[in-house]
């Protein structure tokens, strides 16, 4: 009777290693070389396949699927990236890289693609009217932001505090 709970105890201890490694393996997987805001190397799934060479088609699956997730914007990340400096007193203008490590949580690469070049202040289809003045407002904005004429902004926020008639 004993071999009989010995192996039972074998059997259950077994897929949970199993269960863990699996896990372990799509963590791993979801890592990704990030620079600004695009993944650029699936580098998680690339040492997971290398290290572990897993011989099931099972897992070279979930590596793959971890991947995509990983793309999408959910999971480990190294993020590079290239931040311009201005020093304020002479306008001379530097770069620094930047180095980052952590987990990435929602779908930010797919949100990134999407709205690439825009600012989304805010959106709601209950008040529309309000959201297409925001927008137009925003893009009046810019346009004399790039024109370097200081009185659109001087004008639009005392009009629209109230300050002026």
């Amino acid at each position: 009777m004993n071999t009989g709970e010995e192996q039972s105890s074998d059997a259950i201890a077994k897929p949970k290693r199993k269960g863990w490694r699996r896990t372990l393996l799509f963590l791993l997987s979801t890592c990704w070389v990030v620079y600004g805001w695009i993944p650029i190397v699936p580098i998680g799934a690339i040492v997971v396949v290398a290290i572990s060479r897993p011989k099931k088609v099972r897992l070279y699956l979930l590596a793959l699927t971890a991947a995509a997730i990983g793309f999408v914007g959910t999971g480990l990340h190294v993020t590079l990236s290239k931040v311009k400096r201005v020093n304020l007193d002479t306008g001379a203008e530097f770069y620094e890289h930047k180095f980052n490590a952590g987990i990435r949580f929602g779908l930010g690469t797919i949100d990134w693609f999407i709205h690439r070049g825009k600012v989304v202040i805010y959106d709601d289809h209950s008040c529309q009217p309000e959201v297409d003045q925001a927008n137009a407002y925003v893009a009046d904005f810019i346009e004399n932001y790039n024109l370097d004429d200081a009185n659109f902004l001087l004008d639009s926020f005392l009009y629209q505090q109230g300050i002026t008639p």
